[in-house]
């Protein structure tokens, strides 16, 4: 089970949105088993709503994701998105590796 920590920047709290992110970040694991933390960043900048994921997937590796717009959901939902294109790509390297390390 991975641990999912959600920090803010000059923004308050709100729980409506924790459940939201923790909800939709839950869902990453059918993508990556090997996700062994998420850390979400909250920020308000003027009007801007900005979102930044890191994900550790392991042996010392970050994905990192960021994202901003007017509607915090939004900026989420973008980065929820551009999480599991991500998280595809990157068990599909490793599956390749795994393939070429086995033919030698």
């Amino acid at each position: 089970m991975m641990n999912i920590n959600i920090s803010y920047r000059h923004r308050e709290s709100s729980p409506e949105i924790e459940e939201h992110i923790r909800e939709r970040l839950g869902k990453l694991e059918k993508f990556s088993k090997r996700i062994i933390s998420v850390d979400v960043t909250l920020a308000r900048e003027g009007a801007r709503e900005i979102v930044e994921v890191r994900i550790k997937p392991g042996k010392g590796e970050i994905i990192i994701i960021k994202n901003q717009d007017y509607d915090l959901r939004k900026a989420f939902d973008k980065v929820d998105k551009k999480l599991e294109r991500t998280l595809k790509r990157y068990e599909k390297r490793l599956k390749e590796k795994q393939v070429k390390s086995q033919e030698f």
